[in-house]
This record gives C-alpha cells, sequence and structure tokens, in this order.
C-alpha cells in the first residue's frame, strides 16, 4: 500500500504538471503578431465568442480573386473586453467594418485586433494599446 506521504507528493507533482501545461499552452503574443507591421481588411462579421482565454471574431473578406476568406481576429479575455464595455451588441454579426490589427507572423488569415470601424464612423478598439505604444517608440 502506497503511504499518505508518497501520495500527497504524487498529487502535488501532477498538480504542479497541470499548471506548468497551462501556462505552456497560452502563448507569447509577441511569437505569433508582428507587432512592428499592421493589416487592414474589409469585410462582414460573421461569428462573434468573447471567451477566455482570448476572445475572436470571425470575418469574411472577399479576396482578390473575389474568393471569399474567413479571418480570424483575436483579442483578449472575456472579462478584458467586458471591462472595456463589450457586449454581446457590440459587435453585430453582419455588420460591415474595417479592421485594423497586427497580422500573424504565420502569413495565414489572422491578426490580433488593433481596432474596427464600421460604416457609419463608430469605432470599437481592442485591449492592444500598450503593443501600440511599444511599436510606436521605434
Amino acid at each position: 500500500m502506497i503511504s499518505r506521504i508518497a501520495m500527497s507528493g504524487l498529487f502535488a507533482g501532477l498538480g504542479w504538471l497541470f499548471v506548468a501545461s497551462i501556462g505552456y499552452t497560452h502563448h507569447n503574443f509577441n511569437a505569433y503578431f508582428d507587432v512592428r507591421a499592421r493589416v487592414t481588411v474589409e469585410g462582414v462579421i460573421t461569428e462573434v465568442r468573447i471567451a477566455n482565454p482570448h476572445s475572436r471574431i470571425t470575418l469574411e473578406i472577399e479576396d482578390e480573386q473575389g474568393d471569399a476568406v474567413a479571418w480570424a481576429i483575436e483579442t483578449g479575455a472575456a472579462r478584458s473586453m467586458t471591462e472595456r464595455g463589450w457586449n454581446r451588441d457590440t459587435l453585430p454579426v453582419g455588420s460591415r467594418v474595417t479592421v485594423l490589427g497586427f497580422p500573424a507572423f504565420s502569413g495565414r488569415p489572422v491578426m490580433a485586433l488593433i481596432q474596427f470601424t464600421f460604416e457609419d464612423g463608430r469605432e470599437v478598439r481592442g485591449n492592444l494599446d500598450r503593443y501600440l505604444r511599444a511599436s510606436e517608440a521605434d
């Protein structure tokens, strides 16, 4: 039979492995997005998911060949976005918007949100101002 001390050590070790794996899976922003570059696309919001650890908005654009391309727009966690005033009505599905963001290094249609601009001129910003300040200092 395994002693209580050995069992406690085993569970503590497994707990640390679990915590370490969560930290490892949450990516480093600067490893995925180029804060020195900007990308702008125009399209229609097809999905809004305000969630943890990142909120994601899907935007359908038309490329130069006339094909539909889905862009993934990543922004902050649910709590940080609601603290900025976001709610389920902030980004209505079906809205035509222009999106400014930091492009993914991979070249895939993924960006980190700087801001949405609606056809009426209304702007909705993400939560990446600290990266804007850092990139403008260069």
